[in-house]
């Protein structure tokens, strides 16, 4: 069993999060106006993949910023190697620095199967090493940084056990029962 370790400071210590979402050029047009009213308190909003910024990641993140919504960002990386890694990261950090004072929910590396299927065969301490290069150069820029993924490929042993102790884990969840993934 993995032990979680670090915990990200999500918002302020008076101001914890119960209902958040994450977006990507793929929610088409959203209401963030709408969604604060419905509940929602938080957004993680895809700021690029690759070395390509998410085509609605500027209109999305200065609509969240107006709605009041707290912000974070999550890039799903595309590499096949450390230095590419680093080269996701830093493109992110470059997309993201006008919006830094915004960002109180930290910066998510996304690494997932379609990450595998474009990086190809990769053992799970060079994915761990790669996963921990952009999360250091992210940290290095004065942000807290954390892991994304989905349940299940965290629990197959895709990453190394000292890389999931190491961050925060963030992933979507679909079950009614929030501490679901921590007692398996």
């Amino acid at each position: 069993m993995v032990t979680i370790k670090k915990v990200m400071q999500l918002l302020k210590p008076d101001m914890p999060v119960e209902n958040g979402c994450d977006i990507s050029y793929y929610q088409g047009d959203v209401d963030f106006v709408a969604m604060k009213k419905a509940g929602i308190k938080a957004v993680i909003i895809r700021a690029g993949y690759g070395t390509t910024i998410d085509k609605r990641f500027i209109s999305y993140i200065n609509a969240a910023i107006r709605a009041g919504l707290a912000i974070g960002v999550y890039w799903f990386m595309y590499a096949a190697d450390r230095e590419r890694s680093i080269s996701n990261a830093r493109k992110c950090l470059e997309v993201i620095a006008p919006y830094r004072q915004y960002i109180t929910l930290g910066v998510w590396a996304d690494w997932e199967y379609d990450s595998d299927k474009r990086a190809g065969i990769l053992l799970a301490n060079m994915r761990s090493n790669m996963v921990d290069a952009f999360n250091c150069t992210i940290e290095d820029a004065g942000f807290e940084a954390g892991i994304y993924s989905n349940q299940d490929y965290i629990k197959s042993g895709k990453f190394e056990v000292w890389l999931v102790e190491k961050y925060p884990l963030w992933f979507a969840m679909y079950a009614s029962d929030i501490n679901g993934y921590a007692r398996k």
